[in-house]
Formats: structure tokens, sequence, C-alpha cells
């Protein structure tokens, strides 16, 4: 009958009926309970009411990105692929942690909120590169508020690019991470950004050996 049926939810829900509404016949109901985090079956009244009813399921969706929101890069955490990072162009880094329904400003604290790129290199650190304004890391990314440090000893502003090797990702003192720059070619830290050093002191055009290409856009690690 109703009262044993259970209904299965598209998005796990954390026990807040705020973002799911279930409704009978198209009327919402406040009538069901949780059994899981993906389940729920009606109660009291709403099991006579229900009776040959169409019972459907929506969702409030939380906050969502500004508008406009130019977004030059995404980033997954490596350890909870539904929590996702957004790097908005003048608006900062927004994480979202239900797959992109709703998304959360975590950028407290950054001087500058040009973003161009992001890498996330676990559940807590994420790395964020700016227009301008350098390289910025976070090593606090689940925590409701982040807090980010400026890595100040790159010489670099623009940060187009960053990559991490995937072998050294220890902790947070060893990630080895390298960034593509705009006019300052390739760096590379060993130390996760404490230090910094640059393996090229420029890019060469193989077009024209005369010629020489520092703006680097991109940046891919061979994973073996």
């Amino acid at each position: 009958g109703v009262a044993a049926t259970e209904y299965t939810l598209t998005y796990s829900s954390d026990q807040n009926r705020a973002k799911t509404n279930v409704r009978i016949a198209g009327t919402e109901t406040r009538n069901y309970t949780y059994t899981s985090s993906t389940k729920f079956k009606l109660i009291g009244t709403a099991v006579g009411t229900a009776s040959g009813q169409a019972i459907t399921i929506d969702y409030t969706v939380g906050a969502s990105l500004p508008a406009p929101a130019y977004v030059r890069a995404i980033a997954l955490d490596p350890s909870t692929p539904t929590t996702i990072y957004a790097a908005i162009l003048g608006k900062g880094v927004y994480k979202s942690t239900n797959e992109g329904i709703s998304w959360q400003w975590i950028s407290q604290g950054m001087s500058n909120l040009n973003i161009i790129s992001l890498v996330a290199t676990s559940s807590t650190t994420l790395y964020a590169g700016t227009m301008g304004g350098g390289l910025f890391r976070t090593t606090t990314a689940n925590a409701a508020s982040p807090s980010w440090s400026s890595l100040a000893n790159l010489q670099a502003g623009i940060i187009n690019s960053i990559a991490v090797d995937p072998l050294v990702v220890v902790n947070n003192a060893d990630d080895r991470v390298y960034v593509g720059s705009a006019l300052g070619g390739v760096y590379y830290s060993s130390d996760g950004g404490a230090t910094w050093q640059s393996p090229t002191t420029n890019v060469n055009n193989t077009l024209n050996s005369t010629a020489q290409n520092t703006f680097v856009t991109d940046i891919v690690i061979d994973p073996s």
C-alpha cells in the first residue's frame, strides 16, 4: 500500500525539508519522513490522500552562480566528486557540494577575485590563479569559510594555468605545483608554493627560433 511505499530522491537529502518538495496530485505535503538519505515515505493524513494520486518530487534550488557568470575554470574534489569548485572572473571562487545544484561563495580574504585557473589536490587544498594578483592557496577548502593565503614568492601576476604532479601529492607541503604564466613562462614549486623556480626562461616558437613566447595558456603533466 501507499504507507509502505518508499519513494526515491534524485538528489540526496541532508534532512532539510526546505530543499525537497513532495506533492500529492500537485499539492505540497509535509507529511513524509526520510527512511534514508535518498528515500522517504508518506505518513499521517498523506497516506489516505495519496491513494490513487500521482506523487511528484521537486527541489528548491539554493544559491546559484552570479549572473553573468564568466566561468574560467572548474575543479573537482578528488575524494568527493559531488563537490565542485568554479572560478568566476571578477567574482572569485564558488563551491557546490551537490553536483552544481546550489553554490556558495568561498573567496573571503582573497585580494583579487579575477580567478582564471583552479586546481583541487585534496578535499582541503585548492589553488586559484588570478589575472594580475598571482596565486592563492587554501588548505581549508572543506570549511564553511575557507581561509586563503597569497603565495607571494611567485614572481608572476597572471596565472593562466595550474597543474599538480599527481605522483607526489602526499600532503600540502609536498605538492609539486606548476603554473603557466603570462610573459613569465612556466614556474614550479616542490614545496606546495612556498618557493618557486622557473624551469624555462622562455618557451621557444618552433616555427621561428628567434622568436620567444612566454605566454603559457595550459600545462599537462604526464601521469606516468
